[in-house]
């Protein structure tokens, strides 16, 4: 690029695809040229506003063709879109809104009204509807931006302290989209996104995105078929979204699957019993599944043909295989602690990283991984290592390497247990318990020193069946409890949620 600003990747696009469907949405279609139209005019009228290089805005857009119209804008003049999730509470709001204070608001008539009646947003200055553009411009030229300054600003995933603001500085995004442009450069012509970031990478790339339908985020039953019907209609060969999005439209995409030549998932465990699922629907496609996390993607992948491979066994005894480390980043598995590290010596970090098959904590380096968080030091010290110069970002999960440097998952660190002499890993533990019962899902967690194993069923299961599964998994102290749903994380409905299990086992 010519600077770093990576409006570019998309203005590039345009020059080479200017014909080209840029974004599909329901009915709704748009070229490379329009958007960019679309984008120069909206530049302009934010620009007119008072929105300057560096100003941070508040982007309360439901994912369309609109939101990325706003957020390339955004780009456009170096201002920086700030984004929530749309089911953040109103006391989280305000938090959000304290870390990263914003000049401006982006959002449809309805929830600019409600802006008065909420304090957090109320203060913000400058209030912009979604579909403000000066149809009159169209000489506008981007900014050229220091590759250090923010660019867009993702919360990750919490609900209590301090929230943990992404710091996606320019540069950042660039290396995000290097990293994984080996992976989706390809011959798709029309892929289905349901992972907002990933769409961006798809516009760099010159490809036609189509996106999930109007109240997708709800998670009606009726949005997956109409995912099929969009699907086949718009003859995608590509799909790309989380794990729980995927085995969503799997029952449903009978009509579409033999078009489908690519897929990738992530930000969720895959198992094989889900490998399969997903393989026998869509056979003709090269299935990947990519492990990383907001402050890294990619960190390694894996071909499903070979997690299909895997048996249980395995598993219980190494952890989940999550493939080969990504070409941009470094990985490493150093020992499990809450407390800060750092910062060390380069010779103190190699005395720190375990050896191969032991298990600790995943740290992962690149250009692609983030270096810090917005106003929040506290966060910086804890989840990031300065090693001589180099930044290494601590991911929370736990896992091993083998001496091939393949990567093995075992879960959140926070979530392993420690009883009676036996270190427990709940994600793979419930994993083989769902396995080995044949139910939908399962949770292990500790409440009052008791160990329990909580098993999604509507009904209790015969002796013999649990009775194998507590001697396999070596659960014969655990208490067992039956619930009809699991809670699982608001963003892909993938991780146990813990603290809402807890208060329905409490209730």
């Amino acid at each position: 690029m010519n600077n770093s600003n990576i409006i570019q990747l998309f203005i590039k696009s345009a020059e080479q695809f200017p014909g080209r469907h840029v974004l599909l949405y329901g009915d709704d279609a748009i070229t490379y040229s329009e958007l960019l139209k679309d984008v120069k005019q909206t530049a302009a009228a934010y620009s007119y506003k008072g929105i300057t290089q560096g100003d941070k805005v508040l982007v309360f857009v439901p994912m369309s063709i609109d939101l990325y119209r706003i957020v390339l804008a955004l780009f456009y003049i170096g201002a920086c879109p700030v984004f929530l999730d749309e089911w953040v509470s109103v006391s989280r709001l305000k938090k959000c809104c304290e870390v990263v204070p914003c000049k401006a608001l982006v959002a449809g008539t309805k929830l600019l009204a409600a802006a008065l009646f909420i304090g957090s947003l109320r203060k913000i200055p400058v209030k912009l509807r979604t579909s403000l553009q000066d149809k009159s411009a169209d000489g506008i030229d981007p900014v050229h931006v220091n590759g250090e300054e923010t660019a867009l600003v993702t919360f990750t995933t919490g609900t209590t302290g301090t929230p943990k603001a992404a710091n996606r500085t320019n540069n950042f995004l660039y290396a995000q989209y290097k990293a994984l442009e080996p992976l989706l450069k390809n011959d798709a012509q029309v892929s289905f996104v349901s992972l907002p970031i990933v769409t961006l990478i798809n516009i760099g790339l010159g490809k036609t995105t189509l996106l999930p339908p109007k109240g997708f985020t709800k998670k009606w039953a009726e949005v997956y078929t109409q995912i099929s019907d969009d699907l086949l209609r718009s003859h995608a060969d590509e799909i790309i979204c989380s794990p729980s999005v995927l085995l969503k439209i799997v029952p449903h995409a009978t009509g579409c699957a033999h078009n489908i030549k690519h897929v990738f998932t992530g930000g969720g465990a895959v198992f094989p019993h889900d490998a399969q699922k997903i393989t026998n629907t869509f056979p003709g496609a090269r299935a990947t599944v990519v492990y990383g996390s907001t402050e890294a993607e990619p960190i390694s992948h894996i071909d499903m043909d070979v997690l299909l491979a895997t048996d249980i066994a395995a598993i219980q005894e190494y952890g989940l295989p999550v493939g080969t480390i990504s070409i941009a980043a470094q990985c490493a598995v150093i020992p499990v602690t809450d407390k800060p590290i750092g910062p060390v010596s380069a010779r103190e970090w190699q005395e720190l990283i375990l050896k191969p098959g032991d298990a600790g904590e995943i740290v992962v380096s690149g250009e692609h991984v983030l270096k810090g968080y917005v106003n929040n030091e506290s966060a910086v010290k804890q989840q990031k290592i300065n090693v001589a110069g180099t930044i290494w970002h601590r991911t929370g999960d736990a896992g091993r390497m083998d001496a091939d440097g393949k990567l093995y998952l075992l879960g959140p660190h926070k979530e392993i247990i420690h009883h009676e002499g036996i270190t427990y890993y709940p994600l793979i533990t419930s994993y083989l318990c769902s396995v080995i019962t044949a139910t939908s899902g399962a949770a292990l967690l500790l409440m009052n020193g008791q160990l329990v194993l909580v098993i999604e069923s509507a009904r209790q299961l015969e002796g013999v069946i649990l009775n194998a599964a507590m001697d396999q998994l070596k659960l014969q102290a655990a208490a067992v409890r039956y619930v009809d749903s699991i809670p699982r994380d608001k963003r892909h409905n993938t991780k146990v949620d813990y603290e809402q299990l807890r208060a329905l086992l409490d209730s």
